[in-house]
């Protein structure tokens, strides 16, 4: 997330990208690799997004759904992705909640996440507007 909002308004712009969250591919010194930016950012120009239902409101979550089995002739199951906030999916499984419980950013959220490769990756945005 962006702390200048003018600076990330006009990356999201150039990306079609209508919210001020990006994803951290690498650090190079004091600048960051974001993901679809093509030019390094200054590490003290972006900040952490805390979880509080404002600045992380369109982030959902989007588990891996194991393969179901199906047998000749039935029909395929079909998985649609659930766009709810993400807080209000974890909060309905209980082990996943006593995991997250110390967490006050989106990013610790997901380093905990990746240490149960089930859940790895499984924070998206939705970046489109409806």
């Amino acid at each position: 997330m962006f702390k200048d909002l003018t600076r990330a308004k006009r990356l999201a712009l150039s990306l079609l990208h209508s919210v001020n969250i990006f994803q951290v591919e690498s650090f190079e010194g004091n600048m960051v690799k974001l993901r679809c930016v093509d030019k390094l950012v200054p590490q003290n120009e972006l900040a952490p997004i805390p979880v509080d239902g404002v600045h992380d409101a369109r982030i959902y979550f989007d588990p891996i759904i194991a393969a179901s089995y199906v047998p000749c002739g039935a029909e395929i199951p079909v998985h649609k992705t659930d766009y709810t906030y993400y807080m209000d999916r974890i909060k309905e499984d209980e082990n996943l909640l006593k995991r997250i419980s110390g967490c006050n950013y989106v990013h610790q959220i997901q380093h905990e996440f990746r240490k149960y490769s089930t859940y790895a990756n499984s924070l998206k945005v939705d970046v489109l507007d409806y």
